[in-house]
């Protein structure tokens, strides 16, 4: 399974040194121009970076390199009230962890990451771990701080796709066998994924991942995953489909009822269920590639599943016989003619819907 690494800077949080800066200028013995030279070309805080040097410490350097009058306080100010978050980011990384692990690994001191976190926090939770220099004592490009995001994510370097904003970190990376992807912006970004096959859910689809996650929990131990299809008629396999790419790697029961969901209602009815979610595609009006229907919402003139009589047989039999809650997972189709060919929009969300249920409940729990 695929996981995503994330810088800080200039990605997931702006920052301009000028803004602290402009407080403080008449009290340097330099110009603003040779400060921020210092900082970013000569490795002037590449030490506080890795953890080795102290904030009193790397404070008195500051002062002593650029002449500046100023105070630890005032220091701290303007050390640290110099970033914004980059708020399309925050929310691709929140919806991006429905379906992969996701990690930060930045090179960024102690006092930086405590501003951020008293600042921000809700956005480091977001992250299934945090690889930060100064708590690992090494820095990007360095191989050892790779490392410890290999072994936080218990997978291979090919299997982590790294995203950053410079291009030399890039480069060493991709020495390493890491899939890299500079970023530029979020558009960019985004279909620079998709070359990767990462995907990510938009919007609605996540509220509808949440939504499934949320049900699912509630009925893990008595929770049957069922999927319709024609596996000759491209989109109308996609239920088969997932439920053969899942079979054996989810903690909780999957079934493949093919083509003919009535000739599999006695078993379904007697497995003791509490919750069956059907997958089968769907035509309806919005935009979303997927959505969750209610029994209920099955009898709208404008929702029809490629298995309609079916699915309605099948949601009046099993709640007559037992009181089974039922959801059904309708993906949007978009040719149906004869062949085994996915359309691209459904290979997609067949590739989300896998990477969702592998990620939140995989057989041996890694990925949770």
């Amino acid at each position: 399974m695929k996981c995503l690494a994330f810088d800080l800077g200039k990605v997931i949080f702006d920052f301009d040194y000028d803004i602290g800066l402009d407080k403080i200028k008449d009290k340097l013995g330099v110009s603003q121009d040779r400060v921020i030279h210092t900082l970013f070309y000569e490795d002037f805080t590449l030490d506080f970076e890795r953890g080795l040097v102290s904030c009193q410490d790397f404070y008195k350097e500051f002062v002593k390199k650029f002449k500046a009058n100023l105070g630890y306080e005032e220091f701290i100010d303007i050390w640290c009230n110099i970033f914004s978050p980059k708020l399309e980011m925050v929310d691709l990384v929140r919806r991006a962890r429905l379906i992969y692990p996701t990690y930060l690994i930045s090179n960024i001191n102690k006092v930086h990451f405590e501003h951020l976190k008293n600042s921000f926090g809700e956005i480091f939770s977001f992250f299934d771990d945090l690889i930060l220099s100064f708590e690992v004592k090494a820095v990007k490009p360095q191989r050892e701080i790779y490392e410890v995001l290999r072994k936080k994510a218990q997978t291979t370097f090919d299997s982590i796709v790294y995203i950053d904003d410079r291009e030399e970190l890039i480069n060493e990376a991709k020495k390493l066998g890491l899939r890299c992807i500079k970023f530029i912006s979020l558009p960019q970004l985004v279909g620079e994924m998709e070359f990767y096959n990462v995907f990510i859910p938009s919007g609605e689809e996540s509220i509808t991942l949440e939504r499934l996650k949320e049900k699912i929990d509630s009925n893990q131990n008595n929770f049957i995953l069922v999927g319709i299809g024609n596996v000759i008629r491209e989109d109308d396999s996609v239920g088969s489909l997932i439920m053969s790419s899942l079979k054996e790697k989810v903690s909780f029961k999957v079934y493949d009822a093919g083509n003919s969901l009535e000739n599999h209602l006695d078993k379904l009815a007697h497995q003791n269920n509490r919750l069956i979610v059907f997958v089968d595609c769907a035509y309806y009006d919005d935009d979303s590639r997927f959505k969750l229907f209610s029994p209920q919402m099955s009898y709208d003139l404008n929702l029809y599943f490629t298995h309609n009589s079916s699915l309605k047989l099948a949601i009046q039999y099993l709640q007559e016989y037992n009181r089974i809650d039922i959801l059904i997972l309708g993906i949007r189709g978009n040719r149906f003619g004869i062949g085994e060919a996915l359309s691209r929009d459904v290979y997609i969300v067949k590739e989300i819907l896998e990477s969702f249920f592998l990620r939140h409940y995989s057989k041996g729990g890694k990925f949770k």
